[in-house]
């Protein structure tokens, strides 16, 4: 009996020593993976921000859409059709009488004719190209160049929505390379946590507060890399960025769409106005007429006359026409003046939220640049503590709240990216940075 005692208790020692020695192998393995993780961490606080990369967030692509040759052929071909209305016509006649002393008395030589045939060529001045032809022109410019800026807006639409995917995957490519290694120091914390759980040295209060920010990261992680088109990448400083307002605003009055729109559509009502006169709803033709009798019993005869004839309306709706006109110009030079407020209005909003963005990014780097001085001073004590006698925990967790701040940074940056790119939808046939000064974050 005595003898069985003896072996249950040495096989209950045997597993607890072999629990002991795994537990011991565990916590080897841990410290090892501190090791390493301190060696990366240290790395990247000295690459963080330097300029690595060939692509860059907040580099709006120049937008170059309109084929300039297609709307210069369609503007030659309009007026060209235009220059070839040279007011000449013909008008013609061939006609029989039925016969003698129903449609003519073939007694009087002077109606004793079965057949006639006249041909007659008139010019109508008035109705050619040649009246007014420079305000006609004008018009006809006119009407194409809002045809091609209704193009050039629908193509910078397009553009500005591809610009907007590519700025979130540029920018998020450099979040994504922040967020995975903060998320491999929240899988060795947890990792640690847990084990120091399993040994009774802990509480489980941390250990779920590791989990949470740990799903709510590879969350994050899932959703870029299920968009993303590069690898992650180290970040780079970004810039600090100042708006030209004063130039901004005064390309977007002279060029945005909808103002240049309401200007051209002025255009098109002045040269209309111009065009509208009594001269160009008459019509007063010089004319040639020859004309060939074919007689009955009696010579062929033939006559040939010159002249003018007329046509004038009486409804003298001309003046009507130009008040209607006039008055359509008074609507757009209202639609002017409240566009341009609007479109004012909403540039100050985007140029307040790029200017709290700026705020928010330097006042990010002043944080980080305080906690990489911090961490520096940190690594120095614990080179130097006795026997490694220091919590590695905390001292990930440190290297963590770096991480931290360059992932609050890239959000800013990536928020004042899309911000440019907005701004960007206001400008045609010129990339925002012309209109951006860059400087260095300080």
């Amino acid at each position: 009996m005595n003898k069985k005692r003896v072996t249950i208790f040495v096989a209950l020692v045997s597993i607890l020593l072999s629990i002991q020695a795994q537990e011991v192998h565990t916590g080897n393995n841990l410290l090892g993976k501190f090791k390493q993780r301190y060696t990366v961490m240290d790395s990247l606080l000295a690459n963080l921000g330097r300029k690595n990369s060939n692509i860059q967030g907040g580099q709006m692509m120049s937008v170059h859409a309109v084929p300039d040759d297609v709307f210069h052929k369609l503007n030659k071909a309009d007026i060209d059709a235009l220059k070839a209305q040279n007011g000449l016509q013909t008008t013609g006649q061939l006609y029989v009488r039925p016969g003698k002393g129903l449609s003519y008395d073939p007694d009087d030589p002077l109606v004793a004719y079965n057949a006639k045939a006249q041909v007659e060529v008139n010019w109508d001045f008035f109705q050619s190209s040649y009246y007014k032809r420079k305000q006609k022109i004008k018009l006809i410019t006119t009407r194409n160049e809002l045809e091609r800026m209704q193009y050039e807006r629908d193509a910078l639409l397009e553009t500005i929505a591809d610009e907007h995917v590519r700025i979130r995957r540029i920018d998020y490519s450099y979040l994504l390379g922040v967020l995975k290694e903060h998320s491999l120091n929240l899988a060795l914390l947890t990792s640690t946590q847990n084990y120091l759980l399993k040994t009774e040295s802990i509480s489980s209060d941390e250990l779920l507060k590791l989990i949470s920010e740990k799903a709510e990261l590879d969350r994050q992680i899932i959703s870029i890399e299920a968009d993303s088109v590069y690898q992650p990448r180290i970040p780079q400083m970004p810039d600090n960025i100042a708006i030209d307002t004063t130039s901004v605003l005064s390309y977007i009055r002279s060029y945005y769409y909808d103002v240049r729109r309401l200007a051209l559509q002025r255009e098109v009502l002045q040269a209309e106005l111009e065009n509208t006169d009594f001269l160009s709803t008459t019509h007063i033709m010089p004319f040639a007429r020859l004309s060939y009798y074919n007689r009955y019993k009696a010579h062929n005869t033939q006559n040939f006359d010159v002249g003018i004839s007329w046509r004038i309306p009486l409804s003298f709706d001309t003046s009507k026409k130009r008040k209607a006109i006039v008055a359509r110009q008074d609507v757009i030079d209202a639609q002017y003046t409240q566009t341009t407020s609007a479109i004012e209005k909403q540039l100050k909003l985007i140029f307040t939220e790029i200017a709290s963005y700026n705020n928010n990014i330097r006042g990010e780097y002043q944080r980080m640049k305080k906690l990489k001085a911090y961490l520096d001073i940190r690594n120095k004590a614990y080179r130097n503590a006795l026997g490694n006698n220091y919590s590695r925990l905390q001292r990930l967790q440190e290297y963590n709240a770096y991480l931290s701040s360059w992932e609050r940074m890239l959000s800013f940056v990536y928020q004042r990216d899309e911000r440019l790119v907005d701004l960007q939808a206001y400008i045609i046939n010129q990339p925002i940075s012309r209109f951006l000064i860059k400087t260095v974050l300080k």
